[in-house]
């Protein structure tokens, strides 16, 4: 299977991301935000290089029974939309922007941990990656709402981050109002569009364990 180093791909469809900018220009933040610019759906990470499907079999099990637990316990997340994804192997998670950030503003507010903390304390084990969306309605340009998009994923890249999960673990995509949940035809729906999504992907060390049968001992 081969890495790529500071992108994660996702196989959902045949639609694959371009390689994100280096991390070192991530931690500089020395960027431009239309390199974050995604029009693609994101895509399920791919594990079997050859099938380039879900894991399957009994890992593929074991891996499905553990996230089933996650995302009972991510529901805890007042507001959030928790779902499974690729045969139940991928969680996600799509957090409303209005939990995250005053309206207008990339900047997190106090106590985001209410919101992101339990990513958080699955990411510590050290079996997931992360990649983080961020999306928006259409009140704007679209120049305004990459830029917007782009720096709010940012933001919540950087958080984790500075609570201890290493760079090689996340990536982050901005999205601007390409892929709206509902049509931007009344506030409630706006607001819906507006989100911070998280997709929680299996990483080798969780298809380890389960191919061991101790991921859910």
């Amino acid at each position: 299977m081969k890495k790529q180093i500071g992108c994660l791909l996702f196989c959902i469809t045949s639609l694959v991301f371009s390689a994100p900018t280096t991390q070192a220009q991530i931690a500089e933040k020395k960027w431009n935000p239309k390199n974050w610019i995604k029009k693609d759906s994101p895509e399920e990470k791919s594990f079997d290089e050859q099938k380039n499907n879900a894991i399957g079999g009994k890992p593929g099990t074991e891996i499905k029974k553990f996230m089933l637990k996650q995302a009972h316990k991510m529901k805890s997340i007042n507001g959030a939309t928790v779902s499974t994804m690729r045969n139940g192997e991928v969680l996600k998670v799509a957090i409303p922007a209005s939990l995250l950030f005053l309206p207008n503003d990339s900047t997190l507010i106090s106590k985001p941990e209410t919101a992101l903390g339990p990513v958080l304390v699955l990411m510590r084990e050290g079996m997931t990656d992360l990649v983080i969306t961020g999306h928006s309605d259409n009140t704007g340009s679209a120049a305004y709402l990459e830029n917007l998009t782009a720096k709010r994923a940012q933001a919540v890249f950087d958080w984790y981050a500075g609570n201890g999960i290493a760079n090689k673990y996340m990536s982050f995509y901005a999205y601007g109002d390409s892929q709206p949940l509902y049509d931007n035809d009344s506030m409630e729906n706006r607001s819906a569009n507006r989100r911070i999504t998280l997709y929680i992907i299996p990483n080798e060390e969780m298809i380890k364990k389960a191919k061991r049968g101790k991921l859910n001992k």
